[in-house]
């Protein structure tokens, strides 16, 4: 049976050229058995019809209520969902190489077929990431958007994906106004099931120009934030800076939430750096370690005095302390002195000869708190009395 053929058994045809909404011709559809809004999609593939109630009527009640059987239907040259318009192969039945427990991640994308063979042959995407390239040739109705998410979810069920990524969202749903929750929503809805199938979803948005605090800087409306189990956010450490390609990843969940600051390698590798004080401390050594190499042998208080005005804030000397300490157990720096007046603590790089300094090896004892004392009392003006 033709497309054409299976639409002229339906009432109130609509749409066109490839996909169609009609009335649901079920006597038990809806309250009283009236498909008032039209809710069976139907869609062709290959010049065979492809068919779906919306409101959960099943098929077999459907082909029954148009006078039709599965003979007739032909459902083996049928489309059972709607095909992406670009896509690879999935592997069969979820196997490759001889193992049927691997997972596969299914990556619906914006962007161009020719684009994705570029960057998995840069990047050494292997064979495990099946992409669906720009699915829709414009904006997507709900009609097809829903059955695209079914679609997905057939992928899913027949192939064990254990992770469908959406990029970008906003540019592949039906959503005209992205603020209404209520529209949103009616877009979320359909990908619940990918879910349900065992299959990770992640949905990804871009960011609202104003940023937005915890967990709100994606654009549009906050119901996809109301609507997830968890939210992930990816800003710049320091926004001002072109070129510095550290990033903070802040995740925001009912389980297990925390933020870290990775460094971008300018291709597709992240190198975990810490927490963002962890960030600001290495921003402080970086400074420090400059400044040893031109002042060998500084005190905190020359390190303290020699610190650029532009850049890293100056930090305190306690929070200095703390971070040469750190570095001296890491072996980064050295030490000489005694810590107390006349014999202070100085500091070098390693290796650097401290001549008439007796250089300490790198130990993670900390410094006595009368020695700390001594050291700024060291650098401290002396203010002489003036009569008035």
């Amino acid at each position: 049976m033709t497309t054409q053929e299976f639409l002229s058994h339906l009432d109130d045809v609509r749409g066109g050229p490839s996909t169609w909404s009609a009335r649901c011709p079920c006597p038990t559809h809806g309250n009283d058995g009236h498909d008032r809004n039209p809710s069976l999609i139907v869609w062709e593939k290959d010049g065979t019809p492809g068919f779906k109630c919306k409101t959960g009527c099943s098929k077999d009640e459907v082909l029954a209520a148009m006078g039709l059987t599965w003979r007739d239907l032909k459902l083996n040259g049928a489309s059972d969902t709607p095909p992406p318009r670009a896509a690879q192969s999935p592997p069969p039945n979820g196997k490759r190489n001889g193992d049927p427990l691997r997972r596969f991640a299914d990556y619906t994308a914006e962007e161009s077929s020719a684009r994705w063979r570029r960057r998995a042959g840069e990047m050494g995407i292997g064979d495990h990431l099946y992409v669906i390239a720009c699915p829709f040739k414009k904006r997507a109705t709900w009609e097809e958007w829903e059955g695209f998410a079914d679609h997905l979810l057939k992928l899913v069920s027949e192939h064990r994906y254990g992770l469908v990524v959406l990029d970008a969202l906003p540019n592949l749903w039906p959503v005209f106004k992205e603020n209404e929750a209520g529209e949103v929503l009616r877009a979320l809805a359909p990908l619940q099931a990918c879910a349900e199938a065992g299959a990770a979803v992640l949905l990804v948005r871009h960011s609202r120009k104003s940023d937005g605090t915890e967990a709100t800087a994606g654009r549009g409306s906050g119901a996809v934030g109301g609507f997830v189990d968890v939210i992930v956010e990816f800003r710049r450490y320091r926004p001002e800076d072109d070129k510095d390609t550290r990033r903070v990843l802040s995740v925001f969940s009912r389980e297990e939430p925390f933020e870290a600051v990775v460094q971008w390698d300018g291709g597709a590798q992240y190198t975990a750096i810490g927490d963002k004080a962890d960030a600001t401390q290495s921003d402080r050594m970086n400074v420090v370690f400059e400044l040893l190499s031109e002042q060998p042998g500084a005190t905190i208080i020359e390190v303290l005095e020699a610190w650029p005005q532009d850049g890293v804030p100056r930090p305190g000397r306690r929070t200095l302390l703390d971070d040469l300490e750190h570095a001296l157990s890491k072996g980064q720096v050295t030490r000489s002195g005694d810590g107390v007046r006349g014999s202070p603590r100085r500091w070098y790089l390693p290796g650097f000869d401290s001549g008439n300094h007796r250089e300490e090896p790198a130990r993670n004892e900390s410094v006595p708190e009368k020695a700390h004392q001594m050291d700024i009392l060291e650098a401290a003006p002396v203010v002489t009395p003036m009569a008035i």
